[in-house]
């Protein structure tokens, strides 16, 4: 017996699709019908849809450039805790920038002068 079968001896098994159910998207053997690709999503909202769609995908790509999507739960945990006290010190520090930076320009100003 060979070790390699041809493509139309697979079509002929029950419960693999041939080419005109793949173009009507699915397929059925005796008992229930089965699909190839998910059929399009019922959003109850569609006006937030769209917004939620690109909070995802910003997400996922996010995720796969910082290698966040293969820790495990308790390390990224660990890792945006890191990450949200580093953006609450850089807000504080931002928010207080103004006041520190008109008493340098006095302290300046009167290191180099003397008034």
């Amino acid at each position: 017996m060979s070790a390699v079968r041809s493509t139309s001896s697979l079509r002929q098994r029950k419960g693999v699709p041939n080419a005109q159910d793949l173009s009507n998207n699915l397929f059925s053997d005796e008992d229930s019908v089965y699909w190839i690709t998910p059929p399009a999503r019922a959003s109850s909202c569609s006006i937030l849809s769209p917004f939620s769609d690109g909070i995802w995908r910003f997400f996922r790509i996010l995720s796969a450039v910082l290698g966040t999507n293969i820790m495990e739960p308790w390390e990224f945990v660990f890792l945006v805790t890191v990450y949200t006290l580093i953006f609450i010190c850089l807000i504080v520090a931002a928010r207080s920038f103004p006041a520190y930076a008109k008493l340098a320009h006095r302290r300046l100003h009167y290191y180099i002068t003397g008034n």
